[in-house]
């Protein structure tokens, strides 16, 4: 989960992402739902996996209101640390500051 917070708070571009990093979003994929969490040791439930999907599709559409709407929806099943970059992935999308992490 952290994971797919920070890459999505760093976003980095398509031509600098690692391709481990790129096989982590593509977990996230709308296509990926069926074998969700099978290579990673524990398997995230389905309400964390689905919300973790419409976040990273939200970001990647920079859909403010859908990303706003997630947080409050997310808040109770992460971590303080995730709540966090969650809390920075939202400032990135309301207010982009071109210049990364």
């Amino acid at each position: 989960v952290s994971r797919v917070l920070l890459l999505l708070l760093l976003q980095p571009p398509p031509a600098k992402l690692l391709p481990e990093h790129a096989h982590t979003l593509e977990k996230y994929s709308w296509e990926a739902f069926d074998g969700h969490g099978q290579e990673s040791g524990g398997q995230l439930p389905d309400e964390l996996f689905l919300l973790l999907q419409s976040l990273v599709m939200a970001t990647h559409e920079k859909d403010t209101e859908a990303v706003k709407s997630l947080q409050v929806e997310m808040w109770p099943l992460l971590s303080a640390e995730q709540n966090h970059l969650l809390h920075l992935v939202l400032q990135e999308t309301v207010s982009p500051s071109g210049q990364g992490i």
